[in-house]
């Protein structure tokens, strides 16, 4: 949902693509430069919600670094970290779901890039 209502318009917009009332009676040649344009709306998608999602995980990482006792951000140093090792089990329930959406995240790019994505010639 947000892919469509939001990465692509934005993505069309910044790219100029002409709507599909436009595209007719344009010659072979612009239909081709079209069709690359709707390429890179695909790819700039792809781009963007990957953005997003990292942002996301990290602003929910560093969210619960800071409210750590033991996290370097409230301590200014590194000590605090080993202090009192393991940590009590109320850091364990907000660290269990952070862990289990970032595996699944590189679990799904990983598969995605394996699987999904075309080649690229410049490599």
């Amino acid at each position: 949902v947000f892919l469509f209502f939001f990465f692509r318009p934005f993505a069309k917009y910044m790219l100029v693509c002409k709507s599909a009332e436009e595209r007719q009676g344009m010659s072979k040649e612009e239909l081709d430069a079209e069709k690359t344009k709707d390429k890179e709306v695909e790819k700039f998608c792809k781009s963007g919600w990957h953005c997003a999602a990292y942002v996301v995980l990290w602003v929910w990482g560093l969210k619960i670094m800071q409210e750590s006792e033991w996290s370097i951000l409230n301590a200014k140093s590194v000590d605090p970290c080993w202090v009192g090792y393991p940590h009590s089990g109320e850091e364990k329930v907000a660290l269990k779901p952070f862990y289990f959406s970032q595996i699944a995240w590189y679990g799904h790019t990983f598969i995605e890039s394996a699987m999904v994505d075309r080649g690229r010639g410049d490599f």
